[in-house]
């Protein structure tokens, strides 16, 4: 699932709330290879900041649980990230909006009740972590100490 955080808001009232809400899902609706469809697929929170100071000039918005799929690259997660600050900019056109996309692995740790139908069973091969190979005639100098012949 999507977890769409907005940060540093203004104190609003719960129908401008509501408005930016309309306007985020809007927002992820118009990439259409993330294939989310309404605010089912989405959770939007709007954290409350402890310090009243400084909120509203600068907006953050963060963007976690984006599955690694093919079809979501770098441009699609870019076009993303300008459509959600955008929208934010349209609501608080005074304010410095940031808007910062997290693809996530699911083979990095993911749980959901299976009722949600997405979920990784991790094989062996997950538990083994790969680097890419290695080039003949590549000086390789080892951390383990030495031991002696005799």
């Amino acid at each position: 699932m999507l977890v769409i955080k907005v940060w540093c808001l203004p104190k609003s009232t719960e129908h401008k709330l509501t408005q930016i809400f309309k306007g985020i899902v809007k927002a992820v609706e118009s990439v259409p290879e993330l294939g989310l469809k309404g605010k089912y697929g989405i959770t939007v929170l709007f954290p409350p900041d402890m310090m009243k100071f400084g909120l509203g000039s600068g907006i953050i918005i963060e963007v976690t649980g984006l599955f690694i799929e093919s079809e979501r690259d770098v441009e699609v997660r870019n076009r993303l990230a300008e459509r959600l600050g955008w929208t934010l900019k349209e609501y608080f056109p005074q304010a410095m909006v940031e808007c910062i996309v997290f693809p996530f692995d699911p083979k990095r740790g993911f749980w959901t009740n299976p009722q949600m139908g997405r979920r990784h069973k991790p094989t062996a091969s997950d538990l083994v972590e790969k680097y890419p190979p290695i080039d003949p005639g590549t000086p390789v100098r080892t951390t383990e100490k030495k031991l002696s012949d005799t």
